[in-house]
């Protein structure tokens, strides 16, 4: 099921129609290719699964030629294979000959498009990314939240869904196993509240938005601990400038306006950035996104992240 935004396809021509025998999927966000993957899987239509980690060049030349004992039609998967190993280059000659009534993805794991075999469907089938959404977007996550739910056949409080979110991170993945535990929990009951996910889902790791609640609530010990934790697990700096520019721009909104139904931001997350604005003065808001400018422009131009950041925290939470 994935979102406006999530699934990208590549292909920009539209005078030939795309084969719809072939494709590519890559990105970082696996629940998204499974359910592509997923709805390949018609009725009628056999499976057959290649190791791609384990190059098999006969094997895989046969599969794109044989059919399935048991069906006329048949998927193969291809996944895990090292776009860069040579073989998969001999793969790619064999793209313009796929028997009829078989279906080939590839889901490599990890991207090279200078590759032979990447070339080839881009021209001959079609090319998806299938990405996690960004940090910042986290009323985005919070909407894909209440659409899953809903078809889960179950509704979810605005304030739940932002809970869930806030408790299990932006994974789709995650996101989406905690939500099948929740709809199977509440049995009978309509609707997941907040009361539901405080009881039941799962902390994921420390995440971007427990950083940037401790900023806009100026905890700066716990702002410094959660960077700290975020930066000895490789979070890249800028997508978190990016949220914090993004929540504290939305605070200072909320103030200077009451209808922000034009910004197309999430009622629930607007109400969470009002209240928070509610510790603010106008002038309080405006300084910190000064200072959120200067980081970046000081981090783009080399200087030290690590002593830059932790002095941008201080200077926010003082």
């Amino acid at each position: 099921m994935a979102t406006v935004g999530q699934l990208r396809s590549n292909k920009k021509r539209s005078l030939a129609p795309l084969a719809d025998n072939l494709y590519l999927f890559y990105g970082d966000e696996s629940l998204t290719i499974n359910e592509r993957i997923k709805a390949l899987k018609q009725p009628g239509r056999g499976l057959e699964n290649i190791d791609g980690s384990k190059v098999d060049l006969e094997l895989v030349l046969n599969a794109l030629q044989t059919h399935s004992l048991f069906a006329e039609q048949k998927l193969v998967l291809i996944k895990g294979l090292n776009l860069k190993d040579p073989l998969w280059d001999e793969v790619a000659l064999a793209l313009v000959n796929i028997a009829q009534g078989i279906v080939v993805v590839f889901w490599p794991e990890a991207m090279n498009k200078r590759s032979k075999l990447y070339k080839a469907v881009d021209k001959l089938g079609q090319i998806y990314e299938c990405k996690g959404f960004a940090a910042w977007e986290q009323d985005k996550v919070v909407a894909w939240i209440i659409k899953r739910v809903k078809a889960e056949g179950k509704a979810i409080e605005g304030e739940a869904a932002l809970t869930l979110q806030e408790v299990c991170g932006s994974s789709l993945q995650n996101l989406s196993s905690e939500i099948e535990k929740l709809v199977t929990y509440i049995g009978q009951q309509a609707t997941i509240k907040v009361a539901d996910i405080e009881l039941l889902a799962s902390p994921g790791q420390i995440n971007v938005f427990a950083l940037a609640e401790a900023v806009a609530n100026r905890d700066l010990i716990l702002a410094l601990t959660t960077f700290r934790i975020l930066s000895k697990n490789k979070s890249e700096i800028f997508p978190i400038l990016s949220l914090l520019a993004n929540q504290f721009r939305t605070m200072l909104l909320t103030k200077q306006t009451s209808n922000l139904a034009s910004f197309g931001l999430s009622p629930f997350y607007v109400k969470k950035c009002a209240r928070a604005a509610g510790k603010y003065q106008e002038a309080e808001l405006k300084k910190n996104l000064e200072l959120i400018l200067e980081t970046d422009l000081k981090l783009k131009s080399g200087e030290n992240q690590q002593t830059n950041f932790e002095l941008l925290l201080a200077e926010m939470c003082g």
